[in-house]
């Protein structure tokens, strides 16, 4: 039985947390307030279209209490994680990987054998003073970009939009196969992820951003719309393919060729779902917005390597003066 930690009991550490019991791990969640108090009394609900599961993890809200596990999942919005970053050392063991599931562009991205071809910009707002770059550093790392559509229905339940789990996509920075990577998919799938193994993760990272984050749910959350806007409205499919197209030159400009057609099977048109992902629920429900870790971040590696991005950069101006008056972006 692996002892596992899941840090962030919302939408992706709940539905990871729940599969993971469930699947026979020992699992303890750090959860707070609500949430915490929701979990403690009822048990963690993962509801399906096709099943309702439930879990009873152990609940923290002191990593320190939880103590040293087998391995680490971080579930965080990305501009939540420097306010943890100080006690994860007390989650790890010597041998411990620490798993972070974010989106955008990852505090550790240009650590270790990272091939930059122009000088990082400034994103110390993804690990400020770098501390989790001195406590934890690259060696714990294990990247990851998953895809699943889940959303908090309250405190202590979790809604998917699919029968199955989803994907998470793992990856060791190095891109070694190594035999935690390796052990870390066969628990994920014993969960019922699809849990492919990334020969470039930063790239897998740079495919999410550019296909998912900036083609979709930047404009989504902007209009406050479900992906089914795009099918249904052909100038904001046009806009969104455009941005797709900026973030595919970026990528390039990083030295990543990414494998996504805007004309073809990637083409935003085609989306029928009726899911908001995830920017635009947390703007539903007053919550505070990742325009930094994923949309500054894209932007000023757009800066950084003369990449022109105009569709992109109307679309986020007008989107942080809308968090902004809302007071979910400072």
């Amino acid at each position: 039985m692996n002892k596992i930690c899941v840090v962030g009991a919302g939408a992706v550490g709940g539905n990871l947390a729940v599969r993971l019991a469930n699947a026979g791990n020992d699992v303890t969640l750090i959860a707070r307030g609500a949430n915490a108090a929701a979990i403690r009394e009822r048990g963690l609900v993962l509801k399906t279209p096709g099943a309702t599961l439930t879990a009873r993890p152990h609940v923290c809200t002191d990593m320190a209490a939880a103590g040293a596990q087998d391995v680490v999942f971080v579930a965080l919005k990305g501009h939540s994680i420097p306010e943890i970053a100080a006690d994860l050392p007390a989650l790890c063991a010597k041998q411990t990987p620490v798993v972070f599931l974010i989106n955008g562009i990852p505090w550790w991205y240009p650590l270790g054998n990272a091939r930059l071809p122009h000088p990082w910009p400034d994103l110390g707002f993804l690990d400020p003073g770098g501390v989790l770059a001195r406590s934890l550093g690259i060696e714990r790392v294990i990247g990851t970009v998953v895809y699943a559509g889940n959303a908090l229905l309250e405190p202590g339940v979790v809604l998917s939009a699919a029968a199955t789990a989803g994907t998470i996509a793992i990856g060791e920075p190095d891109g070694s196969k190594s035999e935690r990577i390796t052990a870390l998919s066969q628990m994920l799938e014993g969960a019922g992820y699809k849990a492919p193994i990334a020969a470039d993760i930063r790239q897998a990272v740079w495919t999410k951003l550019a296909g998912s984050n900036l083609a979709s749910m930047l404009v989504c959350t902007l209009l406050d719309k479900p992906l089914a806007v795009f099918s249904q409205n052909a100038e904001l499919a046009t806009l969104s393919r455009n941005i797709l197209r900026e973030g595919m030159a970026v990528a390039a400009a990083w030295g990543q060729t990414l494998p996504l057609e805007p004309e073809g099977a990637h083409d935003p048109a085609k989306l029928t779902n009726h899911h908001k992902p995830s920017m635009a629920q947390d703007f539903e429900r007053g919550r505070m917005l990742e325009i930094d870790p994923i949309l500054t971040a894209f932007h000023r590696l757009a800066r950084a390597a003369k990449v022109p991005t105009p569709h992109f950069d109307a679309v986020l101006a007008l989107l942080a003066q809308r968090a902004m008056d809302a007071g979910l972006y400072k």
